[in-house]
């Protein structure tokens, strides 16, 4: 996940620098606001040199614009804003291949005859990347910032979780449960690793504990406030 972190701050940087005209625009991060922290508390503790390399890369990336736009965005606090807002917001994904897209749609509209035609010229290729111990990859890891999934609390027992389509980037929002009108819709912000490590505390402080070290808030959900 690290290695796709500078990319996806490079994108918003970029985005941040073609729609602000001044440096009071530039400090609120436009679009991104929404998922920014008051505070600067680095969900991940990368090396002062992982950001110096940062720094000295954007500057050079971004040389066509505002110098002093550029100065204040790629100064090593805002990267480490810029780093924190990815890794605290970022939503997992993995969309298939375009490559695994085409061969699905194929599978649709090919008659039998064409379909063996292809199976056995990809079944040669198949075979070549097994014998060399090449994994066929049918999905692209990434990771995305969704602004409603964003704005979504978090609880221990949701009424609500996250999906993403293997088809695209899409995320959508499915209910667990039945969710009456003006009723609060929730998520876990926890993997399924952490939820199991969760469920093993049952002392109330533990688990507020827990949370508060995993997510960084104190957790007031209905389960943690009993």
């Amino acid at each position: 996940i690290d290695s796709h972190n500078p990319l996806l701050i490079a994108r918003i940087a970029s985005n941040i620098l073609q729609t602000s005209k001044n440096e009071e625009e530039l400090s609120k991060l436009g679009d991104y606001s929404c998922f920014c922290s008051n505070s600067l508390v680095p969900s991940i503790n990368h090396s002062d040199q992982f950001y110096e390399d940062l720094q000295k890369a954007f500057r050079l990336l971004f040389k066509n614009h505002d110098p002093s736009l550029v100065e204040k965005l790629t100064s090593l606090d805002q990267l480490k804003r810029l780093s924190d807002l990815v890794n605290k917001n970022q939503q997992i994904i993995a969309p298939l291949t375009p490559f695994e897209l085409y061969y699905r749609k194929s599978q649709t509209v090919l008659n039998d005859e064409e379909k063996l035609d292809i199976e056995n010229a990809l079944g040669h290729i198949f075979d070549l990347l097994d014998s060399k111990n090449v994994i066929r990859i049918i999905s692209v890891l990434g990771a995305g910032l969704f602004p409603l999934h964003n704005c979504i609390n978090h609880s221990c027992t949701p009424n609500a979780s996250t999906r993403y389509s293997h088809a695209n980037a899409d995320l959508e929002i499915i209910s667990n449960m039945s969710i009456e009108p003006g009723e609060e819709v929730t998520i876990s912000y926890l993997s399924v690793e952490e939820r199991e490590e969760l469920g093993e505390l049952k002392d109330l402080a533990e688990r507020r504990s827990y949370l508060k070290k995993l997510l960084g808030f104190d957790c007031c959900c209905s389960t943690c406030s009993k």
